[in-house]
Formats: C-alpha cells, sequence, structure tokens
C-alpha cells in the first residue's frame, strides 16, 4: 500500500504542472509514478480508476508515448474494475505496431476475468421455426447524437417490418438524451430504457420480449453492456458497427463486417465468427442538411490546404511523421487540424511542437474547434484534400469529406482499423487513395496536391458518386444484413 500511496502522490503532483503548461515537469512525475508501479503488482478499484483516466488524458493532450507506456503497464496489472479495462482496450488500436495477436489475447484476458463468474443459458424458450418473423434486439449507448447512432439510423430505417420485429435497449444515460435519441426510439417497433437497470432485470425484459437476436452495439467502448452478453440472454448473439475488433467473448457468435476491412486471414484474431457482408460493414446515412458544394480552396488562395478533422487520439508518431513529411514536400500547403480540445492551448502547444521536431514551422499547422453539426460540415469548404490517421484509419469524418467533395487520402494495414478507409474508397472506385506504405501515401497526396483540375472534378462528382454506391443505399445494407441473421436463425433452428 505504500507504493501504491507514491503513485497517487505523484500523479496529484503531475497534473499542477500539467495545468500550468510546463509538460516537461509533469513528464518527470509520470516517470517516477512508473518506476513505482514496476514494484506492485496488485491495484485497488480506485487505483486502476485514477491511471486509466490519467491515461487517456495524455492521450489527448498529445504526450503519446508515455501514454502507450502506461497503457502496456496498466493491462499486466489485474484490472478489478470490467469498465477501466474496456477503456484500455479501446485505447490499445491507437498504437501503431501493436500486432494482432496480442490484442486478441487482451480481449479474451478481459472475457476470462470479467465474465468466469456468469452462468451462460442455454435454455430458451423462443419457437424454433426456421422461417417465422424475427425479433432482433438492438443494445447501445449511443442512441443520441453520436457516430455509431449515424450508421445504425441507416439499417433502422431500411429494415423489413414485416419479416422482423425491431426492438432497441437503450444504455443511454439522462444528460446524453436529444432530439437524436427520440427520433430513433420512433423507429423502433419497441424501445426499452435500461440505463438504470441492472443486469438481471434487463436480462427479464429480453427472454420477455422473446429476442431471437441479439447486437450489441458498442464492444468495450464506454457504458457497454458486454457483462450483459455474457448472460446470453437470446439464442443468438452479434456484435456490430460500435467496435473496431473482438469483444473476446465466446458468448458472441458472430459479428458483421466486409470482405475488405477483414480479409480471410483476420478470423483467428476474433472469438466471434466473420459475416462479411457484400456491400459494405456500415452504410452512411448522408445528413439532412442543405449543404452547398464550394470550389477547391486552392484555387482562391495559391495554396494547398491539408486537412484532418479526426479526434486527437488518433494522432500518433507515425500519422504525424507522414504529415510532416508531405508538408516539407509541399512547402507552401498548410494543415488545418480539428479535433474536440483543439482549441487548447496547451494542446496546440504540444501538437505545434511534434511538427516543430520535423522542421515544419508552427505558423503551418492551424487548429479549429468544435461546431455545431452544419458549421461543422461547411468547414471541409476550407480544406482541399483530407488526410487520414493510422493505424486507426477514420470512418465518419472520411465519410463526411467524401460527401463535402474533398479526396481522403489513407494508409493501409492489415487490421480492421487500419482497413477501414480502403473498405469505403474500394466501393466508390476510388482505391487510388488508398495507400500501402508511408512513402506512397506522401507521394499520392502530393501529386493530387499538384493537380488542380483533378481537385475541382473530384469536388464536383463525389457526392453524387457516394449518394449512388452502396455506401449510402440503406435497403440493400439492410437486405444484406437481413439474409445473414436468417441463415443464423435457421443454423440454430437445426
Amino acid at each position: 500500500m505504500a507504493t501504491l500511496h507514491r503513485v497517487g502522490i505523484l500523479l496529484q503532483r503531475a497534473c499542477e504542472p500539467c495545468l500550468q503548461g510546463d509538460l516537461e515537469g509533469a513528464s518527470g512525475y509520470i516517470e517516477q509514478a512508473a518506476d513505482c508501479l514496476r514494484l506492485d503488482t496488485h491495484l485497488d478499484h480506485d487505483d486502476v480508476l485514477l491511471w486509466t483516466a490519467f491515461a487517456k488524458h495524455l492521450v489527448h493532450m498529445w504526450m503519446l508515448p508515455t501514454n502507450w507506456e502506461l497503457l502496456c503497464k496498466l493491462l499486466c496489472i489485474y484490472p478489478w474494475d470490467a469498465a477501466a479495462h474496456s477503456d484500455l482496450l479501446l485505447c490499445l488500436h491507437y498504437l501503431p505496431g501493436l500486432d494482432s495477436e496480442n490484442i486478441t489475447l487482451q480481449h479474451r484476458r478481459w472475457a476470462r476475468i470479467h465474465t468466469a463468474d456468469i452462468r451462460e443459458m442455454n435454455d430458451h424458450a423462443n419457437d424454433p421455426d426456421p422461417d417465422r418473423p424475427l425479433r432482433i434486439g438492438y443494445v447501445s449507448p449511443d442512441f443520441c447524437t453520436h457516430c455509431v447512432a449515424t450508421f445504425f439510423e441507416s439499417l433502422l430505417d431500411g429494415h423489413d417490418r414485416v419479416h422482423f420485429s425491431i426492438w432497441g435497449y437503450g444504455n443511454v444515460p439522462p444528460e446524453r438524451r436529444d432530439g437524436s435519441t427520440q427520433r430513433l426510439i420512433s423507429k423502433f417497433d419497441c424501445y426499452r430504457d435500461i440505463w438504470a437497470l441492472d443486469d438481471g432485470p434487463v436480462i427479464e425484459l429480453i427472454q420477455k420480449d422473446g429476442i431471437d437476436i441479439l447486437v450489441d452495439l458498442s464492444g468495450h467502448t464506454r457504458l457497454n453492456r458486454l457483462r450483459l452478453f455474457a448472460h446470453r440472454p437470446a439464442p443468438i448473439q452479434v456484435s456490430y458497427l460500435g467496435y473496431p475488433h473482438t469483444t473476446g467473448m465466446e458468448q458472441i457468435d458472430y459479428r458483421f463486417t466486409d470482405s475488405m476491412a477483414d480479409q480471410e486471414d483476420q478470423q483467428a484474431f476474433y472469438a466471434e465468427q466473420l459475416i462479411r457482408l457484400d456491400t459494405c460493414f456500415a452504410c452512411y446515412r448522408p445528413p439532412d442538411l442543405p449543404l452547398e458544394l464550394a470550389q477547391p480552396p486552392v484555387l482562391k488562395q495559391g495554396h494547398i490546404t491539408f486537412g484532418a478533422f479526426i479526434g486527437s487520439e488518433k494522432h500518433n508518431p507515425v500519422t504525424v511523421s507522414m504529415w510532416a513529411d508531405l508538408l516539407e514536400r509541399n512547402p507552401q500547403a498548410k494543415l488545418l487540424l480539428r479535433f474536440r480540445v483543439a482549441q487548447d492551448g496547451l494542446v496546440q502547444q504540444q501538437c505545434r511542437e511534434a511538427f516543430v521536431r520535423h522542421g515544419i514551422a508552427p505558423e503551418r499547422i492551424v487548429f479549429d474547434g468544435m461546431r455545431r453539426p452544419a458549421d461543422h460540415l461547411l468547414v471541409y469548404n476550407q480544406i482541399d484534400i483530407a488526410l487520414d490517421t493510422y493505424p486507426w484509419n477514420s470512418h465518419t469524418s472520411l465519410c463526411e469529406a467524401l460527401w463535402m467533395g474533398v479526396p481522403v487520402v489513407t494508409l493501409t494495414g492489415s487490421t480492421f482499423v487500419s482497413r477501414m478507409g480502403r473498405s469505403v474508397l474500394d466501393r466508390l472506385e476510388l482505391g487510388f487513395f488508398a495507400t500501402v506504405s508511408q512513402d506512397e501515401y506522401v507521394k499520392k497526396a502530393t501529386a493530387l496536391a499538384q493537380d488542380t483540375n483533378a481537385l475541382s472534378q473530384l469536388r464536383a462528382t463525389l457526392r453524387a458518386r457516394m449518394y449512388n454506391s452502396v455506401i449510402c443505399n440503406a435497403p440493400a445494407q439492410a437486405r444484406a444484413i437481413e439474409t445473414a441473421y436468417r441463415d443464423m436463425w435457421r443454423q440454430w433452428c437445426k
């Protein structure tokens, strides 16, 4: 306990210089705390929450190398809190160079630790008629203004209500409920608010409702109800949309993806059986806003503006190195960064210093903060080319950029998080912009920056290309998923 007490004191001391902008002083305290942590392999509940919160904070503060070390240490310690452990698993996907096998082992470890005490149900009373209408239940904390809801609403709109009855189980805290929540609730055949309910009452509800297929839309993201799925309240359970990897749980039978996002050799890294949809892993719901397309800003400004409207947690040394190389090869260009804490002076300092270390003048990095949805999309009119992150590609931001006529250059890897960009671009016949190396990324972005005719043509045609593609075809997406549901059900009925 003496060691843990000292860790807590050091972390408190680290917070003070952090708030005053003295990152070097803060880093020293953090390193001392890490040294103390090596001496103890057990933390109580409060200590784990403290370290997890601090690690997540460092992600957004651009103190990435230190944060990665903390994550690796924390994952070697018994995480008494399932939610905190899930937070760490999510953060793993931001780390370049971490192999799929290790990530999978960590997810399976979560399942062993946090579901070992749960008895799995195997006495479901569902009528085993292979052709009857099915009841599908969706569980999520994100039935509100959230990127998951944006893609899920396309499926909700496209569902066949003759052969499928659609039920929602919302774990949405009161402070997050908004107009989107009410709109989504109105589209379910039946909606259950499970926020204030423990797993036991929710299981009773699901069984009383006669749910045949229960779908988790959150994975290891915040406010998930994965332990609920460990009880197997429905005969068939599926993971979809809200998480970029396996849940690690044998009680979840299937996971929806597509052949580009998860190639054949990836099945070994999932506890769930992969169902590769013929359409795409997610269908984009275009904004219901009259957003005009602008000319590429280079035509007025005389210089290229690259942009990345992606959370700072996805920025890392690999991504910064690529972007810095790109700015070096395009000496008149600027980079517009937009993310949740972009207006924070300390964050801007950290970010600019990261680019200065690569020889990029700080004034070439420009920041923009969060805005209302309509204004947010209009900021895409200020950039010529959108730059994707690696290893965790953007998806919502990528679709938004394309909808606003802005081409996106992405770097492709072997995992789902690093293939989301290629999955979208290939379906728009834009696979040319899905690169396979950092050098190719920089070269293709540079070639595009030097071709104003191509930029103008893309600006004028990308939205129509998206609208007429499978990326925005909600009925086709719903039919593909419903076909998979029926196949799962018939297999269970046997």
